[in-house]
């Protein structure tokens, strides 16, 4: 049913993320998927530049 999972994660706060993973985890592993983590950064002035 779910070949790519993807987990839009905060690194700044990896216990908040344990969860998500954990969950996403075991239904790749159920349904021979594919988990992909994203890390999304702010925009910062620099990046802009």
């Amino acid at each position: 049913m779910f070949k790519s999972i993807l987990v839009p994660i905060d690194l700044a706060d990896t216990d908040l993320a344990k969860g998500a993973i954990a969950t996403a985890a075991t239904l790749s592993q159920t349904w021979n998927g594919m988990v992909r983590l994203l890390n999304v950064l702010p925009m910062t002035p620099v990046m802009l530049a």
